[in-house]
């Protein structure tokens, strides 16, 4: 499963509100990076074409597989390099030129059925966030505004969000928007943010009372029942087969608890480690959770750390290459790092480190750069 990844202000991730590393300052992103015209045009499905500030010159290099259907699921692709450059999107071998997106406001890039999503920020204080579908020409559908963490599910097809047009959860087609299913969860309080898909059938919501008070019920898409997961908790990241779960409690300190989706009175506590993000990482295997020490502050993390998803303990320590960002897993057995060239946040550097802290720079470019979820 793909999970956001944003950069954000330190606090924001041990609460649990938004995706992404540790900054010393929530603009460190801010520029004027905009995405480049397609030459075939960026058109809403109201049919009002988008345009960016900067045309390039020549046709986008765009290779997708010949006879693949907008209604496939998407390659696994699975250690391919997905990333932003500029206006172009690249994807292993594919580029494509897309428009209408600053590149300092998109946190989260992902494969789906048929093409990729676009996850913006809407604001440097709250996490809002817009979702954009991309085809393989460059043209782009608007999917809706969420607020707060997100997933998508395996298949790539789908996505689930608290959607800001409704009151509750809600599971919409990743490349039309259309809403597939309404999460019609029954719970005290309120709707806060943080879904993601579990086993095949189920997704996990978050339900809150007060920012201390929030519980993680799980919601069967199938049979439409509701099961509680466990409270006092901030939104749950789920490994790719759906039967394992992680989150960071509510209250200090902090702890990242993980377990079977079912049967919270074995989930396992580990306190020196906190996600790489909002969501925990699940490994593609699921038997990896990827997250950063504890303790970590100020800019980026120095180093990253990996657990055993069914135990808590750790099994790797990578050291992180100078002025990192962020990572997401590449492999079961490596992961894409994203730092900058320099202090003062230019460019962008992607590395594929292995577990051991092997590190080799993938992408070296003075644009700035947008690492997607290999997922």
């Amino acid at each position: 499963m793909n999970r956001i990844t944003t950069m954000a202000i330190a606090s924001a991730a041990v609460l649990g509100i938004v995706g992404g590393t540790y900054a010393a300052s929530s603009g460190i992103l801010e520029g004027d990076d905009q995405g480049a015209k397609s030459s075939s045009g960026s058109t809403e499905s109201g049919g009002t074409p988008t345009t960016g500030t900067d045309t390039p010159t020549g046709e986008p290099s765009t290779t997708p597989d010949e006879g693949q259907s907008s209604d496939q699921a998407p390659d696994s692709n699975q250690g391919e390099l997905l990333y932003l450059e500029g206006g172009t999107l690249h994807d292993g071998d594919t580029e494509v030129l897309v428009s209408g997106f600053k590149v300092a406001d998109v946190v989260g890039l992902h494969r789906v059925a048929g093409g990729w999503l676009v996850v913006e920020s809407l604001s440097p204080q709250v996490p809002d966030y817009r979702a954009t579908f991309v085809d393989p020409d460059g043209a782009t559908t608007p999917i809706g505004e969420l607020f707060g963490p997100y997933d998508v599910n395996t298949d790539g097809d789908s996505l689930v969000a608290k959607f800001k047009d409704a009151d509750t959860y809600q599971v919409r087609d990743a490349r039309s928007g259309e809403v597939t299913d309404t999460i019609g969860v029954k719970a005290k309080g309120d709707p806060v943010g943080g879904a993601v898909f579990a086993n095949r059938d189920d997704v996990i919501t978050t339900w809150a009372t007060t920012t201390a008070d929030q519980t993680l019920i799980g919601w069967n898409l199938y049979d439409k029942s509701q099961f509680k997961v466990k409270d006092g908790f901030n939104p749950a990241g789920a490994s790719p087969q759906g039967d394992l779960v992680a989150s960071v409690e509510t209250l200090s300190p902090w702890c990242l608890h993980g377990g079977a989706v079912i049967g919270e009175d074995k989930w396992w506590k580990n306190c020196d480690i906190r996600p790489n993000g909002a969501l925990a990482q699940f490994s593609p295997d699921g038997t990896e959770i990827l997250g950063i020490p504890q303790q970590t502050e100020g800019f980026g993390p120095v180093e990253f750390l990996v657990i055993d998803s069914s135990t808590g303990k750790q099994t790797d320590l990578i050291k992180a290459p100078e002025l990192a960002a962020t990572a997401e897993w590449a492999t079961n057995d490596a992961i894409f790092v994203h730092a900058y060239k320099d202090s003062d946040f230019n460019g962008g550097v992607i590395y594929r480190c292995t577990l051991k802290g092997e590190c080799e720079v993938e992408v070296d470019s003075d644009r700035a750069v947008v690492l997607g979820s290999a997922g």
